[in-house]
This record gives structure tokens, sequence and C-alpha cells, in this order.
């Protein structure tokens, strides 16, 4: 298995990401983390632990800075896929952050497939 440092730039796009476009896995998270940013820190340090541990190594978090810049926003696949990432690449986690993240990737796989035109088309209890 190898481990990374996922890229701050990925921790803070998926937290503005989630903030301004996904307002539903916002309230999910607010209400079970205190903020996207904080639980979007918490993984970041996760990340950088997992690192650690792996590698026997003393690499120093960075700060992170959030932001809500629309410019600087994944689609939802991205969102998607950088989360999936997160989640693999963080191996030393508690025990409800790693539920949180699983939650929150549900609800976004939930919300990119209702956004399908297939499953807008396809029959409802046939």
């Amino acid at each position: 298995m190898i481990i990374f440092i996922v890229d701050v730039d990925v921790f803070e796009k998926c937290a503005g990401t989630i903030s301004v476009k996904h307002l539903k896995l916002r309230a999910y998270l607010e209400e079970n983390f205190v903020s996207v940013a904080s639980f979007f820190t918490r993984l970041y340090l996760a990340n950088v632990d997992s690192f650690n541990v792996h590698y026997e190594d003393s690499e120093e978090a960075v700060s992170l800075e959030f932001t809500t810049n629309l410019n600087y926003m994944f689609t939802p696949i991205q969102l998607y896929k950088q989360l999936q990432c997160i989640n693999y690449q963080c191996q030393t986690i508690s025990k409800d952050l790693k539920s949180g993240l699983n939650h929150a990737i549900t609800l976004l796989s939930e919300d990119i497939i209702s956004n399908l035109k297939e499953y807008k088309t396809a029959a409802w209890g046939c």
C-alpha cells in the first residue's frame, strides 16, 4: 500500500465545493462535525498522521485556508473521486470521522445518481 499526503488544495477545494454546491451534505457535516472546514481539517490531519505512521516519518501539517470561491470548485464527480482518495489515504482515522466520511460519500453518490438523466427517466416501482 502506498500512502501519500493529499494536496492541501484538495481538502480546501472539497470544503469550498460542499459549502456552496451541496447543501444536504453541508448540513450533515455542520450537524455532526461543527463545520465543513472542521471536518476537512480533521481529515487532513488524519491523512498526515497516516503517512507518518506508515512511513515512520514526522511530516508536519500546514494550516488550511478555506474559501468558497466559485472558480475554485470541483464538479460532483471530481468531488466524489477526491473523497474516495481521501478515504483511502486516511488509514489512521477515528471511528466517528471514518463513519462521517463514508456517510458523506454516500450522500454525494445519491445526489450524483439522482441527477442523472437515466435515473430521472427510469420507472418507479415497476
